[in-house]
């Protein structure tokens, strides 16, 4: 829903608005689409198509919007309970990938938890699937950033020890040979990272992403590379991402 608001309504500090003919003594913390975006992991552009379809109500101020916070915390990913533990969080992206091996040898219970949680998904906007799919499995691996020289790039994406994500997945439509974002299983990490020269890194520097995992399904279910493209936070990542999910989620 949106409201435009006088100027008498607006707090100008951008701290607080007060609601149009309700009782002084109520004031509602607000935030901005750029704190939004924050907020919830996403693009400002995301924001605003959220807004512009009704999604997320904002109040109109000048050329700005302000949403009040309660009414984003509701889309937050840190408010949708606590990440999964690995195993389970590969176990949901295999079943999520319509894997079935996924399910082999975890609880009733757990498999009721997946069920819940693809339910939960469904009933978000799809631009705010990925990132509550990124918050909800991040205890799958322990992300590294870090650099290698650019010639090595194409050999590093042909390495056995590798399983390809995110933007060097196929899938993600994002292919270069200018990065390399992949999978490696924990205990070979520190020697694959030193036979291969590999320096930490800025992430907005690094052109080697590892994700360092304790275990790794034996073929890498869609659903994770739709996670690791949601961490990027790029429009593009994130378009794929969504893309991704919409697909698994036959919408």
């Amino acid at each position: 829903m949106l409201y435009d608001l006088t100027k008498e309504a607006w707090n100008g500090d951008g701290a607080c608005f007060r609601k149009p003919f309700a009782d002084d003594r109520f004031t509602y913390m607000v935030l901005s689409v750029n704190e939004t975006s924050a907020r919830l992991g996403i693009t400002s552009v995301r924001v605003r198509q959220l807004i512009s379809a009704g999604t997320l109500p904002a109040v109109k101020v000048g050329r700005q919007y302000i949403l009040q916070e309660a009414d984003v915390e509701r889309f937050s990913p840190r408010r949708r309970g606590r990440p999964a533990s690995p195993a389970s969080a590969w176990a949901f992206l295999q079943y999520l990938s319509e894997d079935p091996s996924g399910w082999s040898g975890i609880s009733s219970g757990m498999r009721q938890r997946h069920i819940e949680w693809t339910d939960d998904l469904r009933r978000l906007p799809s631009s705010l699937r990925p990132i509550h799919l990124a918050a909800l499995v991040r205890a799958r691996a322990e992300t590294r950033f870090l650099s290698a020289d650019r010639h090595e790039i194409p050999d590093l994406l042909r390495d056995q020890f590798l399983t390809i994500t995110g933007v060097s997945h196929p899938q993600s439509g994002l292919l270069n040979n200018a990065e390399v974002e992949a999978y490696i299983r924990e205990e070979i990490f520190q020697k694959f990272r030193r036979e291969w020269l590999l320096v930490p890194a800025n992430p907005k520097e690094a052109n080697v992403i590892l994700h360092v995992a304790q275990r790794l399904p034996s073929a890498l279910p869609l659903a994770a590379v739709a996670a690791d493209l949601a961490e990027h936070r790029g429009e593009r990542e994130q378009g794929q991402a969504e893309q991704i999910l919409e697909d698994l989620l036959h919408d």
